[in-house]
């Protein structure tokens, strides 16, 4: 696939069937995230992932371990009662485990087993990925320039860049990204975005110069919003 899809950090889900609409804050009309093990299906160490699992009990204590090879950390998880990220009525509440992405959690497609001494469930490596740090941004006139930047490919081919702090935009503004080098053999190679929010809502799906944005081999340019986005590319 040679797709751009643009996703918002914290969820991005495929949508099952025909999906619900739901009126969001900003006036965006945005379709829940379907129903999944783990919600966001890609988040930066330090942010939250949601879990989903029949056998969840109210107060228990999770352990959370996120594999990548022989690579191994583990955090803990609380189960909580919260609302349903998946009805757009906003209405359910469901148990749900919360967990935090360990800072340490290597880069790229990511097992996550959790478990207690009686129940476990494993999420796998096609259904999580373990991104790069948010880059922040503003309404400031100003370039900003990140060295040595490290982020992750999906295992749908997907390259992942975050950005953050759009959320707090408040004026018509243009931003725009130049990659200026990349590792050795790297390009980008796409034909769309796909923006999701932070709980995995869909705000936008363009391809190149429709709507809100513009890319190229090593830039994009994206005219006004407000959220936080994570920028996934299909190889």
């Amino acid at each position: 696939m040679r797709t751009l899809v643009l996703t918002s950090l914290l969820s991005s889900l495929l949508l099952l069937g025909q999906p619900l609409r739901s009126q969001a804050g900003c006036g965006c009309d945005k379709p829940p995230p379907a129903p999944a093990a783990a919600i966001p299906n890609f988040a930066p160490g330090g942010t939250q992932v949601t879990f989903f699992y029949d056998g969840l009990q109210p107060g228990q204590q999770w352990t959370v371990t996120f594999q990548q090879g022989s690579t191994t950390v583990s955090t803990r998880g609380f189960v909580v009662l919260q609302r349903a990220l998946t009805d757009p009525t906003g209405q359910t509440r469901q148990l749900q485990l919360v967990a935090t992405v360990p800072t340490e959690a290597a880069l790229g497609p990511t097992r996550i087993l959790a478990s207690t001494p009686t129940a476990s469930f494993m999420v796998t490596e096609d259904s999580f990925t373990v991104v790069g740090k948010t880059l922040s941004v503003s309404e400031l006139e100003i370039e900003y320039d990140v060295n040595d930047y490290r982020t992750a490919v999906g295992s749908d081919g997907a390259l992942y860049i975050g950005v953050g702090g759009l959320d707090v935009v408040c004026k018509a503004m243009a931003f725009s990204a130049t990659i200026m080098r990349m590792t050795p053999g790297g390009q980008l190679q796409a034909d769309k975005i796909v923006v999701f929010n932070s709980q995995g809502y869909l705000l936008d799906d363009s391809v190149n110069g429709a709507d809100h944005f513009s890319f190229g081999s090593n830039e994009m340019s994206y005219w006004r919003h407000s959220l936080d986005w994570t920028l996934a590319i299909f190889r």
